[in-house]
């Protein structure tokens, strides 16, 4: 007697797709703490990102910004970006410093799903076309409070 398979696949089929799908989401692992004092803290994850929609098939190291006081905060973060041959950041330029305004308690937080603006992510690769460099990399320090009289609060 010949047995059917109950759902149309089998087992193994089944442990296949599910270690594919495990493969794949391994990429969206939980935030690391790469930067924290009393006022802020500053954390990534590494993510895969396909947006079809918008022709996005990349990796990504997401940030996400806690304000840990009861007062709104300026701060100046600075990049420094190890592409292999080519390390963005390692000079004192300006292009390295990131700024970011947050309400007291805040939590600034990037994602696949958010605009593309360059503040919250970090680029690793692209995944579908050949990358000719790919993050090896990367620091996030030299924290800066930046006064409140050089932003208007909106």
């Amino acid at each position: 007697m010949k047995r059917t398979k109950p759902f149309g696949f089998s087992l193994k089929s089944l442990v296949s797709t599910l270690l594919i799908l495990v493969g794949i989401n391994s990429l969206n692992a939980q935030w690391v703490t790469q930067f924290e004092n009393e006022l802020i803290k500053v954390e990534t994850k590494e993510t895969l990102c396909e947006k079809p929609s918008r022709g996005q098939y990349a990796e990504y190291h997401y940030l996400r910004i806690s304000n840990k006081t009861k007062d709104s905060l300026n701060a100046k973060l600075r990049f420094e970006l190890n592409y292999g041959d080519v390390c963005i950041g390692c000079e004192n330029n300006r292009e390295t410093y990131r700024s970011y305004y947050l309400k007291p308690n805040e939590v600034l937080e990037g994602s696949c799903d958010a605009p593309m603006n360059g503040s919250l992510h970090i680029f690793k690769k692209w995944t579908k076309v050949e990358n000719k460099r790919t993050l090896q990399s990367f620091k996030i320090y030299d924290f800066k409070q930046i006064s409140n009289t050089q932003y208007n609060e909106k």
